[in-house]
């Protein structure tokens, strides 16, 4: 699963109790579960990088071009925890 490549859920796995089920259909579980908080994980991370602005110059006054190359490096940040979020979706599936 490349969703877990950049965060990796820390589950306490000892509330889990395997029973009658067969360690194939166990392991499967284990992995359902680490998908489901890591597509929450990217969801939380896209809203919260959508919600902040786009940072403001420390260097005074900016050009066009430096306003939208800021403006872009933002974007590219929700793009990608967007992605990741997407992708954890898309394994679901």
């Amino acid at each position: 699963m490349d969703v877990l490549e950049y965060w990796h859920p820390s589950i306490k796995w000892s509330g889990f109790k395997q029973g009658a089920v067969s360690e194939r259909m166990w392991g499967y579980f284990c992995q359902l579960v680490q998908l489901c908080h890591a597509h929450g994980h990217w969801q939380k991370v896209t809203q919260d990088v959508r919600l902040t602005p786009p940072r403001s110059s420390v260097y005074g006054p900016e050009s066009k071009y430096q306003r939208n190359k800021r403006r872009n490096e933002w974007k590219g940040e929700i793009m990608l925890a967007y992605s990741s979020a997407t992708r954890s979706e898309r394994v679901g599936l």
